[in-house]
């Protein structure tokens, strides 16, 4: 299998993004069916109870593993799982504000000191269950739950009695009897209006499947490889006019949950008379120069988002690593382009052939 990865990194990074994939479908989109705040609250932390104790699961959670033996191994995967832990941080912490606004929680509550008891008891509930086989780690984990809300001043008196002898992902306090000011709490699901409502601030904003993408301002090799690329694109689509080759900022969204402002990208010779953002729907190409800050959004969220929306080709270009990743819709894994650039769009008379020499600084 790892013929098929530049490197056993981009393996590691795969299972990942698969057990995230596992992860929301299992335990975040089932809890998004329950109001906001303390019911959802409940539901997300009783489903990744489940999730983590399922015997489908060899090893329970593949981040509380995984973690464990990368928490003091810097590199690229040990940097995914701390943005993936905070990025699940960011959404309880959506969800304990939204109870807070509500009035389910105490106007006072200590947020980061929730968040953290509710990460230790998260951890012990995987050590007892998966180390010590405990048959009644989950119930003690639930416990220990209903306790911190009640500690926070939730109603949660009620929630002991009702837990049967068997743990199920079912085992949900009864529901609070307070209405919810949605309004109030900070949004765990961002729209693209959303986005472009954001201030100015010198980030790029981006938002693929509801989840925000914050990029800082490039490095210098960024741009001067950008650069090069727009330079020898711009002469071949002259002289093979089947699109135009444009670069962010840029507005490309092709629904609610996703607006995406790749570095480079080549729009067809229809789109290309476009006067809104909102009329550019088709994609020839597009190219993302990787960053240390951008490198997971380019290769995993967004990479899958230009496949979904049938875009031809897409360029992940590599400085460090002196190559560049072809992907195309139907592809598993990438295609490794160490030397050479060879790109033949639909209608142009001649492919495009590009020496990667000339756009990588020489050592």
């Amino acid at each position: 299998m790892f013929h098929h990865f530049p490197h056993k990194q981009h393996l590691q990074l795969g299972v990942l993004e698969n057990a995230t994939r596992e992860l929301a479908r299992e335990v975040i989109h089932p809890a998004f069916q329950y109001p906001l705040g303390l019911p959802r609250l409940d539901r997300l932390v009783a489903g990744w109870i489940a999730w983590d104790g399922s015997r489908c699961y060899s090893g329970g959670c593949l981040f509380v593993a995984t973690a464990s033996e990368f928490d003091d191994r810097p590199g690229p995967v040990r940097d995914h799982l701390v943005r993936l832990y905070l990025l699940w941080q960011h959404l309880v912490d959506s969800l304990v504000r939204a109870a807070v606004a509500g009035g389910s929680l105490r106007p006072d509550t200590d947020r980061p000191q929730f968040l953290h008891d509710l990460h230790g008891i998260m951890l012990a509930y995987h050590h007892a269950a998966r180390l010590l086989q405990d048959p009644d780690a989950e119930r003690r984990a639930l416990i220990a739950y209903c306790g911190l809300v009640e500690r926070a001043g939730g109603e949660g008196s009620g929630c002991l009695a009702e837990l049967p002898p068997t743990m199920t992902h079912a085992c949900l306090r009864p529901r609070p009897r307070r209405a919810y000011r949605m309004s109030m709490a900070a949004p765990a699901y961002f729209t693209a209006d959303m986005v472009r409502a954001l201030p100015e601030d010198g980030n790029r904003y981006e938002v693929v499947y509801g989840e925000l993408l914050v990029t800082p301002s490039p490095r210098l090799l960024h741009q001067r490889i950008l650069t090069r690329l727009m330079a020898a694109l711009g002469p071949y689509l002259e002289a093979n006019p089947v699109g135009e080759v444009l670069h962010s900022p840029a507005d490309i969204s092709w629904d609610e949950d996703t607006l995406v402002q790749p570095d480079l990208f080549v729009v067809d010779r229809i789109h290309a008379q476009a006067q809104e953002w909102a009329e550019i729907r088709s994609l020839l190409l597009v190219i993302e120069v990787l960053s240390p800050s951008t490198a997971r959004h380019d290769r995993f969220t967004k990479r899958r988002r230009y496949q979904e929306a049938g875009v031809p080709c897409y360029w992940i270009v590599d400085a460090d690593a002196r190559q560049v990743e072809v992907w195309t819709p139907g592809d598993l894994f990438p295609r490794i382009e160490p030397s050479q650039l060879l790109w033949h769009p639909a209608g142009a008379l001649h492919p495009f052939q590009l020496d990667l020499g000339g756009i990588f600084p020489l050592d």
